[in-house]
């Protein structure tokens, strides 16, 4: 699902959690919104259409979405919300 598990700048003084009584405090925190997927997806959009002037919004949404890859860095499987499901483009295209 876009915008799940995303790291993205918190405010300082806005507590990211607590502990028992200790209310933590960090510069990021890990947010679970599916419109923090759109600051990703405009960026990537951004890039191409600086890299391809000539393309339309179309070609540009067909590339990002045929190009996605259901693997991390290291060559294993995104996993989905639970953890345990493995991620797919599928599943983030369904959601666009």
């Amino acid at each position: 699902m876009p915008g799940t598990q995303i790291l993205a700048a918190w405010a300082e003084n806005s507590t990211v959690g607590t502990v028992g009584s200790l209310e933590l405090y960090n510069k990021f925190n890990i947010i679970f919104e599916t419109s923090m997927a759109c600051p990703h997806a405009s960026g990537e959009a951004a890039l191409l259409r600086a890299a391809h002037p000539s393309w339309s919004p179309a070609a540009i949404r067909s590339a990002i979405m045929t190009t996605a890859d259901p693997s991390h860095n290291t060559g294993q499987p995104i996993k989905g919300t639970g953890l345990r499901d493995q991620s797919s483009p599928t599943r983030c295209s369904t959601r666009a």
